[in-house]
């Protein structure tokens, strides 16, 4: 846990007051006003020297490599099939959400191919599920 004190000098010299105008240490001598921040800080813990990460990447991500015609196998029409839905050429598992991307579900157009277009539009336009995202090729 991190606490931020920040104070700023009042017109009067040897007063501190809270930011944001809040009383804060108003009304109490500056020099006891300093003592008390400095206690308050020193019994903080030390800020760590680098950020500490809660996940961890694993070393060596697995790494499958996609055809077209292999990625369009995974479209969601068999039973039992993983689903398969690409953007920017990263392939994503969204088997787990089969009743967004799966045979007859809203999203199925997504699946199957790189749809990074349609994706990033928000779109389900047949005109718009590619990877490609020049605009300037497009009637």
């Amino acid at each position: 846990m991190y606490i931020s004190h920040v104070l700023s000098r009042s017109r009067s010299p040897g007063r501190g007051r809270a930011a944001g105008g809040g009383a804060g240490l108003r009304g109490m001598a500056g020099g006891a006003a300093r003592l008390l921040l400095s206690a308050l800080l020193a019994a903080l813990p030390a800020a760590p020297a680098e950020p500490q990460l809660r996940f961890r990447p694993p070393a060596e991500a697995p790494v499958r490599l996609f055809t077209e015609p292999e990625l369009a196998r995974y479209d969601g029409q068999q039973e039992g099939q993983p689903i398969y839905l690409a953007v920017k050429g990263v392939v994503f598992d969204v088997t787990s959400g089969k009743e967004f991307y799966g045979k007859g579900a809203p999203y199925n157009a997504l699946v199957g191919k790189d749809s990074t277009r349609g994706v990033a539009k928000m779109s389900l336009d047949p005109a718009d599920l590619t990877h490609d995202t020049d605009s300037q090729k497009r009637n």
